[in-house]
């Protein structure tokens, strides 16, 4: 039987053909991308895409990380990219992980604020009738494993229900204990928040800030894409308002 040779990282696979290797390769891709809980919205937009500067240190080493992340040198880096909404920190981190996927590692994607409701309800050991806490704690047990975890709008305390009064210490402790737990594996964490530095310490104080501190590199992005949203928006009803003209145009002609 004749095979063709396939390198991968310095290593020669014997496959049955190249086409077949590309097929199954995207055929995985695809599979694991469905299961990751990366928004549809993001399968098609690429690092090409970003519209802020491409030549900047920080995008540049948010590329390195993604193209690298699988690989023993990146063991136990993770990273906090922070700024003001639309500075495209989840579009960033979605392409981080869809590039972590294609270098073969298992990805997920959660919100934080759905993460810690969660957290908070393992705590207190809710009524487990049909089985929904149990439920629960798989799905957190199953995060644990992943090779890569995304999680998307941490520290906006309005978004997580329970940040009430003395439920913060207790959020504050369920935080600490997950992260302590995930960061002791070789399992590589991103973050995306609002929150700067400053404002993540004085809001979670030092314990948790030191944890993410020593275990996190913090990229701080500037280049917010808000007009240029807001501007797709508006181009998007420009044929209604051409079809409004011509129409009017017709009903004036007719009388």
């Amino acid at each position: 039987m004749q095979y063709d040779y396939i390198d991968i990282e310095g290593e020669l696979y014997a496959v049955l053909s190249k086409d077949q290797f590309k097929s199954n390769t995207e055929k995985r891709y695809n599979i694991f991308l469905k299961k990751s809980g990366i928004p549809e919205s993001y399968w098609d937009i690429q690092f090409e895409d970003y519209l802020g500067n491409k030549e900047s240190k920080v995008f540049t080493e948010i590329l390195y990380y993604a193209q690298n992340c699988h690989l023993p040198n990146l063991d136990f880096i993770n990273l906090y990219l922070y700024g003001i909404p639309s500075t495209q920190k989840t579009t960033l981190m979605c392409n981080i992980g869809k590039q972590a996927i294609m270098n073969g590692l298992k990805v997920k994607m959660v919100l934080a604020g759905s993460l810690i409701n969660k957290l908070m309800k393992l705590s207190g050991y809710s009524d487990n009738r049909d089985g929904i806490i149990t439920k629960i704690y798989n799905e957190i047990e199953e995060l644990k494993k992943m090779d890569m975890l995304l999680i998307d709008d941490f520290g906006d305390n309005e978004k997580a229900l329970m940040w009430r009064g003395d439920s913060k210490n207790l959020i504050l402790c369920l935080w600490d204990e997950f992260f302590r737990e995930v960061l002791a594996t070789k399992t590589r964490v991103v973050i995306t928040s609002n929150n700067t530095i400053t404002s993540l310490q004085h809001t979670f104080g030092n314990s948790l800030f030191e944890l993410l501190d020593r275990n996190f590199k913090f990229l701080h992005l500037i280049d917010s894409v808000k007009d240029y949203k807001k501007l797709q928006i508006s181009n998007a009803f420009n044929n209604l308002e051409q079809s409004t003209t011509r129409r009017r145009g017709h009903e004036q002609s007719r009388t």
